[in-house]
């Protein structure tokens, strides 16, 4: 329970009250695994990378199947460029858990900071597979087919979330800067000003609707 009540403090942003609280628990408890992984983060709100990296690292020993601490760890790792020991820990989470779309988003992110395209798409549709309303792994699809100028599989990702997500404002926003990229001035106008009507706090839809309906006239 006192790991629990550290990670809601630490949500709140209270610090202090959360280090306490699992410092008790640890004091108590020393190899409780979700307890390290709280301490673990509370270094990094420190911004004390090494204590972090040894408390990830001693959970893992504990437990080797702690997603929450082999993939802080591993994020610890792509930061420093240790890009070998990243994917290990990724690659340990993933032999836990193939179902796993955290480890699954570390995956496409560390194969995207590589530069390796083919395996960072193929890490976000098996994102998909698993839970085919993932709104960032079709954003992150339908933006890598647009970086390529394949505006029909940008297109697709775009439709499919919106089929999926359609309250979200997302699908019509990619939908509206796919029509830009076609100079297609009118399908634009129209999907981005639904975009803003579903978020009207979008941060690009506003920007792109002004060029849109710029063009148009």
């Amino acid at each position: 329970l006192r790991a629990k009540r550290a990670r809601a403090l630490a949500g709140l942003g209270k610090i202090d009250e959360a280090e306490a609280a699992v410092e008790a628990r640890l004091k108590e408890k020393p190899d409780d695994v979700d307890a390290l992984v709280v301490s673990g983060g509370l270094s990094l709100a420190r911004k004390d990378v090494p204590a972090a990296r040894k408390t990830f690292a001693k959970a893992i020993a504990i437990d080797p199947k702690s997603e929450d601490a082999l993939l802080a760890l591993a994020v610890i790792d792509m930061r420093e460029k240790k890009i070998d020991a990243a994917r290990r820990g990724i690659e340990q989470a993933l032999a836990a858990n193939p179902k796993s779309t955290r480890a699954l988003y570390a995956k496409a992110g560390l194969a995207s900071s590589e530069g390796k395209r083919s395996e960072a798409e193929a890490a976000y549709r098996s994102v998909l597979d698993v839970s085919p309303k993932e709104v960032p792994a079709r954003v992150f699809l339908a933006s890598m087919a647009m970086d390529k100028k394949d505006a029909g599989a940008a297109e697709k990702e775009a439709d499919a979330l919106i089929r999926e997500q359609p309250k979200l404002a997302e699908g019509h926003y990619l939908k509206g800067r796919i029509a830009i990229e076609r100079k297609d001035w009118d399908a634009a106008v129209t999907h981005l000003q639904e975009a803003v009507k579903l978020n009207p706090n979008h941060p690009g839809a506003h920007l792109n609707l002004g060029l849109a309906q710029f063009y148009k006239k």
